[in-house]
């Protein structure tokens, strides 16, 4: 709201933009490259596509699932993957779509002793309506906590064998896993019960599902945040409805298993070490089962193959230095920065947001940078004026 009064600020919703416009020159210093000047898009209260025209430059914001969807849709993109779906090759761009990571977190279940409470007993209507008397009334009681515990683990060196990594880029990641001040593993501690198996690897809504309230559980989940194994998001048709295909190679690399392994061995030994110990069950480990030694480097790896996911912290598919940049900028097109997560070359440790946060500010000192000295036109707005076939004027502002 605060500001929704900005003459240059129209947003636009039920809208779907389809591809970036392209001029056939840049209109700044270098003319031997093409140049965004807007973008089309469907709108549900149009029939056909609209268009909006950039004044200065288009800034594409669609994470890192959709930025490169729609960099491949307008002709920006490795040859032949946009030969595939049927779309022209504007700017010859093989890296678009590439490097795309997650955050990989693997997991253990534990059995709560006798008399200790969890978020089992919430998923019970009337364990929840006292639930939420006792936080009202008394500002006590179960929801008075967080739903999770988390914390972050220093690298693990002595269980992770240098390899001889020929990229940069991999090298950063062995400095983290070297550096004592940088954080490797996350740890999730959520007091519920979790559905540890191959069916919630395939349909992630059947994660948490109502346990046993006599039995209550806590989940100790392991993620892993400088993963090595890279994987891809390209289009697989030149229809903008279609969703992109996504391979994320989730621990395609050996060197992602070994470290939640050690990480999935390190919380096994924390949960049988007090204050947590007395906590637990006699048998402790629900999955995967007392059984299996967690001491054990190889047993801890195959349990990790066994049931691991992704956390929906996507990035890397439009990464700087590749297919960006240092400043944002697509290469190869004039007037077209890239500003999500998708520009990140390697992952972040923890969740991503605060650092789009992050990026998006730099991006805007790069844009009122690049204006206040004069590139990319007039200084009265960022959009101008938009048409679209099914009869609607869409003004940007000016």
């Amino acid at each position: 709201a605060g500001i929704a009064h900005r003459p240059n600020l129209r947003v636009l919703c039920e809208a779907r933009v389809t591809r970036i416009l392209l001029s056939d020159h840049d209109d700044g210093e270098e003319h031997n490259k093409p140049s965004a000047v807007g973008v089309a898009f469907t709108h549900a209260s149009s029939n056909g596509q609209n268009e909006v025209r950039a004044k200065r430059e288009v800034l594409l914001c669609a994470g890192a699932i959709q930025s490169p969807q729609v960099l491949e849709l307008s002709g920006i993109g490795d040859p032949g993957v946009l030969a595939r779906a049927g779309v022209d090759v504007k700017v010859p761009l093989p890296s678009v779509g590439e490097n795309f990571q997650d955050h990989v977190v693997t997991g253990a279940a534990y059995g709560l002793a006798p008399g200790v409470i969890s978020g089992d007993s919430l998923w019970h209507p009337q364990a929840m309506a006292e639930a939420q008397r006792a936080l009202v009334e008394q500002a006590a009681g179960p929801l008075t906590a967080t739903a999770s515990g988390q914390g972050f683990v220093r690298s693990i060196t002595d269980v992770f064998a240098r390899p001889a990594f020929q990229q940069r880029q991999l090298d950063l990641i062995i400095k983290h896993l070297e550096d004592d001040k940088s954080a490797n593993i996350q740890y999730i501690l959520i007091p519920a019960h979790g559905n540890l198996t191959d069916e919630s690897i395939k349909d992630q809504s059947k994660l948490w599902m109502p346990g046993d309230p006599a039995k209550p559980e806590v989940v100790w989940g392991c993620a892993l945040q400088y993963p090595v194994s890279r994987g891809s998001v390209h289009i697989s048709s030149a229809d903008p409805t279609a969703p992109p295909a996504i391979n994320p190679s989730y621990l395609s690399h050996p060197s992602d298993v070994a470290i939640l392994a050690a990480g999935l061995s390190l919380g096994d030994r924390i949960a049988a070490a007090p204050p947590l110990a007395p906590l637990l069950t006699d048998t402790r480990r629900l999955s995967p089962p007392a059984s299996t030694d967690l001491q054990d480097p190889a047993a801890a790896a195959a349990a990790v193959r066994n049931w691991a996911i992704g956390e929906y912290h996507v990035a890397g598919s439009c990464a700087m230095g590749d297919t960006l940049d240092s400043e944002l900028k697509v290469k190869g097109v004039g007037r077209l920065r890239v500003v999500d997560a998708s520009a990140f070359p390697g992952h972040v440790s923890g969740n991503c947001q605060s650092s789009v946060y992050a990026l998006a500010e730099r991006a805007a000192d790069l844009v009122r940078r690049d204006q206040e000295v004069g590139e990319g036109g007039g200084m009265k707005g960022l959009m101008g004026k938009a048409e679209g076939d099914g009869g609607h004027m869409w003004d940007g502002g000016e």
